[in-house]
């Protein structure tokens, strides 16, 4: 089998991708740099047109870090929203926000952060990231669903 026609393949949507994996059905998820951005290509490489009607959904925010969880019903990630502010994203598996989290689906840090770079999911459904506060201090946050 062959990955697009080159072993490469790009989206307009991204200008620098931060993290990425593979589901259950050989769907690769990337998260980047660029309005939030995240997309998802099938096995062979073409644009996954089922998500999100194009294969990719920008939702305003600076760029997505770390891809927390997928390949159930919702897709939680963390990043930076526009402006210093650390954010929680979740979609839907169908790649359209998640409006039942926080009206939108992005929920912003509380504390004023320059970007979330990496987070995990707890037992109890909360997450907690790892950001870089606006004073270069260390700082964790963490959102109770």
């Amino acid at each position: 089998t062959s990955f697009h026609t080159d072993g490469k393949v790009a989206h307009g949507t991204f200008q620098i991708g931060h993290d990425v994996r593979v589901d259950s059905e050989n769907r690769i998820l990337g998260v980047g740099q660029n309005s939030g951005a995240i997309a998802r290509w099938l096995a062979d490489g073409t644009m996954d047109t089922s998500f999100h009607t194009d294969g990719g959904n920008t939702n305003g925010g600076s760029g997505v870090q770390k891809i927390l969880q997928f390949g159930g019903p919702r897709t939680v990630a963390v990043g930076q929203l526009a402006g210093p502010n650390g954010t929680f994203y979740r979609w839907y598996s169908d790649g359209s926000m998640d409006t039942s989290f926080h009206t939108d689906g992005v929920n912003g840090m509380t504390a004023s952060t320059d970007n979330a770079f990496d987070a995990v999911t707890m037992p109890n459904g909360s997450i907690c990231a790892a950001i870089q506060a606006a004073s270069s201090n260390f700082l964790v946050s963490c959102y109770w669903p």
